[in-house]
């Protein structure tokens, strides 16, 4: 929770930076691959893409939060996105297990 917690906040500042006109490239963390590993994904299975779409996604959602100098200000933006984030690796769980079952997805 505190590695999101930091992204999210990372995140924010360089935003606010980019908005400046500031050039922020050079100040990238990779925060995320700590993230993915305290999730239990690992190198070899590689980070799944539409769980790094979400993650950007969710990061984005700080510009909406007020700059702030307290330390838990996006707290419960970070629950949000963690509890996004497993939904998301157990619903990849599940489609593995149904795939491996046999079971087909139908549209209606």
């Amino acid at each position: 929770m505190q590695l999101l917690e930091q992204d999210l906040k990372h995140h924010q500042l360089t935003l606010g930076l980019q908005q400046l006109g500031l050039e922020t490239e050079v100040h990238e963390l990779n925060i995320y691959k700590m993230v993915t590993e305290q999730m239990g994904i690992t190198e070899a299975e590689g980070v799944p893409d539409y769980w790094m779409e979400l993650y950007m996604e969710l990061m984005a959602e700080v510009q909406k939060e007020p700059l702030s100098y307290k330390v838990n200000a996006l707290r419960a933006l970070a629950e949000k996105s963690y509890e996004q984030l497993c939904a998301c690796l157990r619903m990849d769980a599940l489609k593995k297990r149904d795939n491996e079952m046999g079971i087909c997805e139908y549209i209606l």
